[in-house]
């Protein structure tokens, strides 16, 4: 347990069966903030606190398109959706629950070459088209947010 001042508030930091909590206690006064941060970890201990670790990168592919596609939804055009939805079966397929903070360039390029080797399923085209596999990984930038510094362009 760690009780500091940042700024006018106190945070907190504390783990419970292992899992780490950093919160803002939202108060000046150093007695109030040691009230506080126990009832926060009393609200750990019975499950009404969620993690601050369990964030997006760490959810499975599928789930994760599914939830961004789900968030897009409202605002856009059905045949958009549509398009979206199509676009993120073949990448669901591939990475299945490898969670998103595994994913690395490498593993999007072994994507590209295995979805370059397959066959369109509508058309006599020897491969699939350069702007299909694009619009798929773009998706995959789509999702998981990708951070500043992580250089990336796969394109074909």
């Amino acid at each position: 347990m760690s009780l500091w001042k940042r700024g006018d508030w106190y945070w907190t930091d504390f783990s419970v069966n292992g899992t780490r909590y950093r919160l803002p206690l939202h108060t000046q006064d150093g007695r109030e903030a040691k009230r506080l941060e126990k009832e926060k970890i009393a609200d750990a201990q019975t499950g009404k606190l969620a993690p601050s670790s369990l964030n997006f990168a760490r959810l499975g592919f599928t789930e994760a398109s599914d939830r961004y596609l789900e968030e897009r939804r409202h605002g856009l055009a059905r045949y958009i959706i549509r398009t979206e939805q199509e676009r993120s079966r073949n990448p669901k397929a591939y990475f299945g629950q490898t969670p998103l903070n595994r994913l690395t360039a490498d593993s999007l390029r072994e994507y590209i070459v295995w979805r370059k080797q397959q066959k369109p399923l509508r058309g006599d085209a020897p491969e699939i088209s350069n702007r299909t596999v694009n619009m798929e990984v773009a998706l995959f930038a789509d999702c998981s947010n990708v951070p500043s510094g992580f250089t990336f362009s796969p394109t074909i």
